[in-house]
């Protein structure tokens, strides 16, 4: 294992940089700009509501609770997928011992199994999260 590194260290680390600098470029985040050091910058005023702490939004405790699932779910789907990611590389690596492919087998079993299950909980989130505030604003037809 160390003669990989030895081998693919610096290309790796230098992906691994140049993966750092470029992410931002794709997410393409709108940049603050003068909002924040103006007089009249109204960054954040519309999240006090009428008066400071007043929320307007009647589902905000949904929403709140939504995005907290969302959060959590994607987490757990991000550690799956990496440790399948992390399984297919000791695959790779067993050079030929089938203690160690079968591990790798077994490890992407179970992390396919658990994507499945992230999903599921995250479709049956959306789905009670959606008719929960359906049901708060007074919508309820179909």
């Amino acid at each position: 294992m160390s003669g990989i590194l030895k081998k693919y260290g610096k290309h790796l680390a230098s992906f691994a940089i140049l993966a750092i600098l470029l992410v931002p470029l794709a997410v393409g985040a709108q940049t603050l700009g003068n909002t924040v050091s103006g007089e009249n910058s109204q960054l954040g005023k519309s999240q006090l509501g009428t008066t400071f702490g007043a929320n307007t939004d009647q589902n905000a405790l949904a929403k709140m609770i939504g995005a907290g699932v969302n959060v959590v779910l994607g987490m757990l789907g991000l550690i799956l997928v990496v440790l399948i990611i992390y399984a297919g590389f000791i695959w790779t690596t067993a050079q030929g011992d089938s203690k160690k492919v079968d591990k790798a087998k077994d490890m992407i079993k179970q992390a396919v199994i658990g994507l499945i299950i992230v999903f599921a909980a995250y479709a049956i989130a959306q789905f009670v999260m959606i008719n929960l505030a359906n049901v708060a604003s007074g919508n309820t037809t179909g």
